[in-house]
């Protein structure tokens, strides 16, 4: 036990017994009651550091230019559905109706606009498939 002594110091503050990384030796006392100033003042400066970058990331504009483009996923098929007004996968209506009441743009498929409740008029559009027929010989 008095071999163990030796490597540790006590407190005159709480009186712990602690070992030489948690004590002190400019202040005489265990870190938990007399931090250490060096290391609390890198700890406040880390921390203003990463408040400064997480401002400036909030300022910072990501995009530099406007999206020329936006691609399309088909409601019904879930693939790229292409830039016309149908699905070029599986002839969906991509088309959007308007709500009478609050003007929101809402798929032809939907029943109430979800911006205001309003029951929708539903328009089902037939799917047109066109086949090529070959002669066989």
């Amino acid at each position: 036990m008095n071999e163990a002594k030796g490597h540790f110091n006590r407190c005159h503050r709480c009186h712990k017994r602690v070992c030489n990384m948690c004590w002190n030796e400019q202040g005489g006392l265990f870190a938990g009651d007399a931090p250490r100033v060096t290391s609390e003042v890198v700890a406040v400066r880390a921390k203003k550091m990463v408040k400064d970058v997480e401002e400036k990331a909030e300022s910072t504009k990501v995009f530099k230019s406007e999206i020329d483009r936006q691609q399309t996923l088909c409601p019904s098929c879930g693939k790229p559905a292409g830039e016309g007004k149908f699905c070029v996968n599986c002839v969906t209506n991509l088309q959007l109706q308007e709500c009478s009441n609050s003007g929101e743009k809402i798929p032809m498929e939907q029943r109430f606009c979800g911006e205001c409740g309003t029951r929708l008029q539903i328009i089902f559009y037939q799917r047109f498939y066109s086949y090529l027929i070959f002669p066989v010989n």
